[in-house]
């Protein structure tokens, strides 16, 4: 081969071998360009999904800008209420009368305590145990002294329910005996009845102030059938004028644990409102209290002297108890299924009464 020829052949394989080479490094750029795509287009993707999100709530904000001149419309408002930042108290329970409630509060005050004659250290004893019992469940109460004819001294305990208006209604019912009886329905009931409508209502907001009120010595302390209701009679004698005309009822919880009639009464001395009332709410929703006048002179419970001070006043009760003022009045002799009707009927009247309800009590 000619010189010439041979160099013209290596110039050309020269050549095709830095074709080759460029044809390389074109190709490794190319895959690095596409690598570096690919890793931000996942970077990316990976941002948008962990990034915080704005809540929905917030577009209605950007068009807020403009209100400062225009008047607001319903159409700029958010379709879903913001929610508020403040806690919000969780809305009462309404709930039922507690029977066993009840029951164990008879059990203490017939049982454990026992006899509860006026003046002496069973009824103090049972003073200090429902004041005790209301301290727990939040209440202030109050212990107000009186004294007796017979030299010897005996006590009201009293708690209230403030209301959102200025209305009051005074549920009461006394926490003594007859000697020698332990009283578990006269008048254990009744107060136990009480213990247990207050553990009830304490978080609820009524329209009347609830003032709760366990008498002292409503039993009769000699042979005088006058002398009796000392505690209720103490109690009204101390209610002020504005006190008075403020209290649209007076429900007297009195042995409401035996016997097959269920009764709402009254001397028939007094405003009749408050008995005509709880008997048409009591029917309507399907309770089988009657009516009953108390045929002496004397009111035969603590509604008496309320009746007679003008304030619509009432007694509810269960009756006969062949056995009450003996010594057979234990808890075990109480019929559990009246103290849970009485206690209901209550309950359910007291909320009830709205303002519009309580007008018609006091005739206007």
């Amino acid at each position: 081969m000619p010189e010439e020829a041979g160099a013209d052949t290596r110039r050309a394989a020269r050549l095709a071998r830095e074709a080759a080479r460029r044809k390389r490094q074109q190709k490794a750029l190319l895959l690095t360009a596409v690598a570096v795509c690919v890793a931000v287009a996942v970077g990316v993707g990976v941002w948008l999904i962990s990034r915080p999100h704005e809540p929905a709530s917030s577009a209605p904000a950007v068009a807020a800008v403009s209100t400062e001149t225009a008047e607001p419309t319903a159409s700029v408002e958010p379709s879903v209420a913001p929610v508020s930042e403040e806690p919000t108290a969780p809305a009462p329970v309404i709930g039922k009368f507690d029977v066993d409630l009840a029951r164990k509060h008879v059990e203490v005050l017939a049982g454990d305590i026992g006899v509860r004659e006026a003046g002496t250290d069973g009824e103090r004893e049972a003073a200090s145990y429902i004041s005790a019992e209301l301290e727990k469940l939040g209440y202030a109460p109050s212990t107000v002294k009186f004294s007796l004819p017979n030299g010897r001294t005996s006590q009201n305990v009293i708690a209230e329910l403030p209301g959102t208006g200025s209305r009051r209604v005074i549920l009461g019912g006394h926490y003594d005996t007859k000697k020698p009886s332990p009283g578990a329905n006269d008048n254990g009931t009744g107060s136990a009845a009480l213990l247990a409508l207050a553990a009830e209502l304490k978080d609820e907001p009524l329209a009347p102030t609830i003032v709760f009120v366990w008498f002292g010595d409503e039993e009769m302390i000699d042979s005088n059938q006058d002398h009796h209701h000392y505690g209720s009679r103490a109690y009204v004698k101390a209610m002020s004028d504005a006190e008075k005309a403020a209290t649209v009822a007076m429900l007297s919880v009195d042995m409401i644990g035996y016997g097959p009639e269920f009764r709402v009464r009254t001397m028939g001395k007094g405003p009749q409102t408050l008995q005509k009332d709880l008997l048409a709410f009591g029917s309507a929703n399907g309770y089988s209290a009657t009516y009953m006048k108390d045929p002496s002179k004397y009111g035969y419970s603590d509604h008496e002297p309320f009746e007679l001070a003008g304030i619509p006043a009432a007694w509810i009760e269960w009756r006969d108890d062949p056995v009450y003022h003996s010594t057979k009045d234990v808890a075990s002799h109480v019929e559990w299924d009246k103290v849970r009707q009485a206690g209901q009927l209550t309950l359910d009247y007291v909320r009830a009464l709205d303002e519009q309800r309580m007008a018609t009590l006091i005739g206007g």
